[in-house]
Parts: C-alpha cells; structure tokens; sequence
C-alpha cells in the first residue's frame, strides 16, 4: 500500500545552513528519513519481540510487509526498556547464561508481575548499582542467596526482605534426605529382619526349599535320558538312530554316551523360599498366577513370569484356580522387600498422599513398606513431624510458633536438620517477614522461565543487550 501525503516543503534563509530545504513532518505518521510509518513501524515491533527475527521476517511477507531479519532486530535495538522508578515491591533471583559458569540476575515487579530489567551479573556490587537507582522499592522478595542478601542491606537498609517460602521448604527436606542417607544402615536392617505387610494366615507346614526341588528334577531327568540312550545302544542303534528316536540332537546323545549326563551347573538363583507364605497366603484368596507374578514384582522378586509360571506349575500341580478371573483381592501380605530409593523414599516419608491412588485409593507396596518403618524407627516419625510442622509454621502467621519449633529442635539427633534450623538465625528476618507478608518470589521463578524459552528461541547466538529487550519488553512471553 502506498500513501501520497502533501506536505510543505520550507527553504533556509541561512546562508551557513548545510541544510537548505526542510519537508513538513506529519506528527503521528512519518519520521525523518523514515520508509515506514509509526503504526507500522509499532505493529513489526511487537512481532519482533515476540518471536526470532527470522520468524518475524516471514511473519512480515505474510502481512504483506516485506522486512529483512537484520530490519527486525535494529527496530528492537532501538527500542529503550521503560524502568518505572516508582515500584514499590520487586524480586530477584538469578538466571544462568551458561549453566555453572557464568550467570546473571533477573528483576520482577511484584505488582505488575513483570519483568522490569536484567543485570548482565550476579556480582554484589552490580546489585547495590541498580539498587540504588531505585529508593522507592519498600519489599524485596529473594531467595536464601548471601550475596542478594547483603546487597539488599548495604543499598536499601529500610527495605524489607522476605525469603522465599519454597526454598526454605526444599532446603529442609534436602537436610532430611541427609539424614535419611545417614540412618540407611539401620533402615536396611529392619527391612533384612522383615517387614510385615498385613499378613493374616500362617502357613501350617515348611515345605523343602524350592532350588532343591529343581536341582533334584534336572539331575533325575537328565538320569534318566542317559539311561535311554545306554539302553538303545546296546540295542545297537547308533548315535543318529538313537538322536531320531528319542527326539534330542546327535551331538547330545554321543556327549552322554561318552562322558555320562552333565552335572547341574548351579541351583536356581532365585530364592522363592522367601515368598512361600505370600505364594501360599495368594493361592487362599483364589489368586492367579499372572496375578501373584505381578504381587511378587511389587514385593521385590527379580525372576520372570515365565520361570514364575513354570516353577509354580510343577510346585502347584492341582492348584484349580489358575484360570480364575472373580479371585478375593489378598489384603494380607508377608514377604521381605527392598528399600526404596532414597529420593523415592524422602518423597513418600514428608508427602501424605505420594503412592496412594488417587481413583481406587489403593496404597503401593512401597508406602507401606515406609509407613512400617515409621512405626518401627523414631527417627523417621520425628522427621515427618518435623517436616510437617515447619512447613505448617511457614505458611502461617505467627512468628511464635517457629520459635517454639527451633527451640524444640535443640535436642534432636538428626545432624543436618538441627544444622538446618540452626542456620535459621543468620536469615531471621528475611523468615520472620516471610510469615508475615503474603509477597512472594514465585513470579520470579515463572519469569525465569520466560527467559529460557527466550534464550533457547534465539539459540544462544544473541547478545545479553538483545535478549534483555526481548525479555522486558515481552508481552506473551
């Protein structure tokens, strides 16, 4: 589209003037030297900053504006970020520009919920510069970061700090899954002397372990295929005659003519003594065989369904259900298992609904196994109680209570959650005023977000004066 504007033309009267004819200017339309108009120059800056300069450039043929990449980013380039001097609450945090070796800081206004400006370090005296261009910020939300702290102080002494929330929350459970790590030794004990898992029914008699049973059926069977052969050689059939006959390669049949039936190499590996009582207790409540494979895997049984099947067929000959689809769900079950993961099992111990189903609410067999152990270990219940109350206190609002909660901790054996809470005094404030202002720095962490997704789009090729316009000036993120 072309637009024909009649504009004056005016003519200096200074003979010194380099410039001898002047052209009207529209207001709100044209610039000096401009190609575009402002409207549009405006509309090709938001695409430009919402998206790459190469997406912004097919973007602008689409809108029948035809603009080069290198055009899209000196229109951003030109654009200067508006710092507004008047916010009252802000967060801080940092952001990588190279994970674990170099990084930046991010600003937000906590009342709009935008991000206002970015610092190209994390250096204490880059913060305090910024900081003190800007005396009207009253909050300050931050991580538990020492040199946001200080910086805060020395620039802004009558600001307020407020420490996050979640990272309080998450700097304890990392001191509890120390702890855990710690007390790993006695939790494997317990789990060695055995956990019971409801079970109901004792089994009446000890039967003979189950790698006897097979050893003793391979050692018979391959006796008495020795003693076919030996039989139809002195019938005079020979190797191949006696390999057609009996079904079995010729190869075998002169490797046992010639040194006697091998020997059972070793006993089966798998111990299924140790699931008898659950094996029994499955097979009183009518259970399938797929059904207690699956039962087992749960408890820690490392075999496949088809050596389970197998061994349960030649150990259960007349079991009469093994087709059965209407079996009584077995709520009683007795078996040693495995410890669970440390972080596996830190998740299960501080979160109260971790391994329930939501739908059936039927509880994993690792929950209870950590449910026992709480039961069985003080230890564990007191991290719990202590995991619960901290995060009760912290999104409270009494000062009082966190209080009384450090001075209880004093006489705890937990190492790193007494070192934890003891750590507490050097934030005090910082924590005390997290209980009472409902700011947060949770913005932050979403606009962190915001910048990746920024940094990532430009493929890490921009420079940090790029990325901190698109950044600030993003709309949608």
């Amino acid at each position: 589209m072309i637009l024909l504007l009649k504009v004056f033309k005016y003519k200096c009267s200074n003979p010194n003037c380099t410039k001898k004819i002047f052209s009207q200017q529209v207001k709100g339309i044209t610039v000096r030297y401009g190609r575009r108009t402002q409207s549009l120059n405006k509309s090709l800056l938001k695409i430009c900053i919402e998206v790459s300069a190469n997406k912004a450039a097919y973007l602008s043929k689409i809108i029948n504006t035809p603009t080069s990449s290198s055009t899209c980013l000196r229109l951003i380039k030109k654009t200067d970020i508006p710092i507004n001097q008047n916010c009252k609450a802000i967060g801080i945090d940092d952001w990588a520009k190279r994970k674990g070796v170099n990084y930046g800081s991010i600003i937000v206004d906590s009342q709009t919920h935008r991000t206002i400006d970015l610092i190209n370090s994390r250096r204490e005296s880059d913060i305090i510069a910024w900081l003190s261009q800007n005396p009207s910020i009253e909050y300050v939300t931050r991580d538990r970061a020492a040199f946001y702290a200080s910086a805060i102080t020395k620039a802004l002494p009558k600001a307020k700090q407020i420490a996050d929330k979640f990272h309080l929350i998450k700097n304890l459970s990392d001191a509890i899954f120390e702890d855990i790590k710690s007390f790993s030794s006695t939790i494997r004990r317990v789990l060695q002397d055995g956990i019971h898992l409801s079970c109901s029914k004792p089994i009446t008699q000890v039967e003979q372990r189950a790698e006897d049973l097979i050893y003793q059926h391979e050692t018979e069977r391959r006796k008495a295929k020795l003693a076919l052969f030996q039989e139809l050689k002195s019938q005079g059939l020979n190797n191949t005659a006696i390999a057609r006959r009996t079904g079995s390669n010729r190869d075998t049949v002169r490797s046992y003519l010639k040194n006697g039936y091998p020997k059972v190499k070793s006993k089966a590996t798998l111990n299924y003594d140790d699931y008898l009582e659950v094996i029994h207790e499955m097979c009183n409540n009518q259970l399938i065989p797929t059904a207690m494979f699956r039962k087992l895997k749960g408890l820690g049984f490392k075999g496949c369904i088809k050596s389970f099947t197998g061994w349960f067929d030649s150990r259960f000959p007349d079991y009469k259900f093994k087709w059965n689809r209407d079996y009584l769900h077995s709520t009683e079950l007795k078996a040693k298992v495995n410890m669970p993961s440390y972080k596996q099992f830190l998740l299960l111990l501080l979160n109260p609904l971790k391994g329930i189903c939501k739908e059936t609410g039927e509880i994993s067999i690792e929950k209870q196994v950590v449910n026992k152990l709480v039961q069985r270990l003080p230890e564990l219940k007191e991290m719990q109680t202590i995991y619960h109350q901290f995060r009760k206190t912290i999104n409270g609002d009494s000062v009082s209570d966190l209080e009384d909660l450090c001075a209880s901790i004093k006489n705890t054996e937990l190492k790193r959650t007494f070192s934890f809470f003891r750590g507490l005094k050097k934030d005090w404030d910082a924590i005390c005023n997290a209980i009472k202002y409902n700011w947060t720095n949770s913005l932050v962490e979403g606009c962190v977000n915001r910048l990746k997704s920024k940094k990532r789009e430009m493929y890490g090729r921009a420079s940090f004066e790029l990325l901190r316009r698109k950044v600030c000036l993003s709309v949608t993120g």
